[in-house]
């Protein structure tokens, strides 16, 4: 009896040692399932940007009804800026305004009115200069500038973005915008004003 005995008992551990193996291979020879690791800080970054609306800012002037400086979306057009700002005006001129295009942060948008049409001939636009009275060049917009006699379009644009860092105490200052030397200020001297 003890003999049978003992082989029931070895039998027994036997089965147990099995089970117990078979459970062991089952729990630790599938993978276990890892956490990704946390975001960097970049990544952190870059996810709360993308969570957040972008915005640039614009300069919106002209013949709109509340002319002045917006945050508008990333990404707008022009004729989006232009509703920020009330919308245009009736004397609005539509032919001269790119509706379609695309803003980056720091444009300005300028609606010209038809009155501010550019005339064919260069002295018809200078004389409307004269006509209206001195441009104050610490005011003046992009358009006023450009009806200066001897300034165009990318010297006026020259003058408002020096006027952005600094202040015209004289009109002489103006010979400080890069492309407006003394022959340039002769011509718009008695057409400017501060």
């Amino acid at each position: 009896m003890d003999n049978r005995r003992q082989k029931i008992i070895l039998l027994g551990l036997l089965l147990l040692g099995c089970v117990l193996t078979s459970v062991a291979v089952d729990y630790w020879g599938q993978p276990q399932a890892l956490e990704p690791p946390p975001p960097s800080r970049s990544e952190q970054a870059q996810q709360a940007q993308q969570a957040q609306p972008q915005t640039i800012t614009v300069y919106i002037s002209g013949a709109v009804h509340f002319p002045g400086t917006y945050a508008i979306p990333a990404g707008s057009r022009v004729e989006q800026a232009l509703e920020y700002a009330g919308g245009l005006t009736e004397e609005a001129n539509l032919e001269r305004i790119n509706l379609a295009k695309k803003l980056k942060d720091g444009s300005q948008v300028n609606a010209p009115a038809r009155s501010q049409g550019r005339a064919s001939a260069k002295g018809s636009r200078r004389t409307t200069a004269r006509g209206s009275g001195p441009v104050n060049i610490n005011t003046a917009t992009l358009e006023e500038l450009d009806s200066l006699p001897g300034v165009g379009p990318a010297t006026a644009q020259k003058i408002l973005d020096y006027r952005e860092q600094h202040r015209f105490s004289s009109i002489e200052d103006i010979m400080q915008v890069k492309g407006i030397g003394p022959a340039k200020f002769a011509q718009m001297k008695d057409s400017i004003t501060i």
